[in-house]
């Protein structure tokens, strides 16, 4: 048994002048051929990995980034989120160059 390291992602929608924030799937990083080798229990993740990962789900639910009119992403202040150079956030604005990223207020809480 392992424990496995799980993200989750949430969809946040203006619909008919309500804010909407739907649930939209968990993501074990333990299924990604790319994040893992086969005698390593925990992933190694980078932030493009993951930056990848959100793109793939996207692309394979057919979800136009080039509709959407404001984009913006929430993570925590971790490098591997926000790193310029190699963070998830980055290699998202690669595909959807509206994006605005946000610190994610659940973690503020926590400081």
């Amino acid at each position: 048994m392992y424990l496995t390291r799980r993200s989750y992602v949430l969809l946040c929608a203006i619909h008919e002048n309500a804010v909407r924030e739907d649930f939209f799937q968990f993501v074990d990083h333990r299924n990604d051929s790319r994040a893992v080798a086969p005698n390593i229990t925990e992933p190694i993740l980078t932030g493009r990995v993951l930056g990848e990962r959100l793109l793939k789900m996207l692309k394979d639910l057919q979800f136009d980034l080039g509709r959407c009119v404001d984009i913006g992403v929430a993570t925590d202040g971790y490098s591997l989120m926000v790193s310029e150079l190699c963070g998830s956030v980055s290699k998202i604005r690669l595909r959807a160059t509206k994006a605005v990223h946000s610190p994610c207020f659940n973690h503020a809480l926590n400081l």
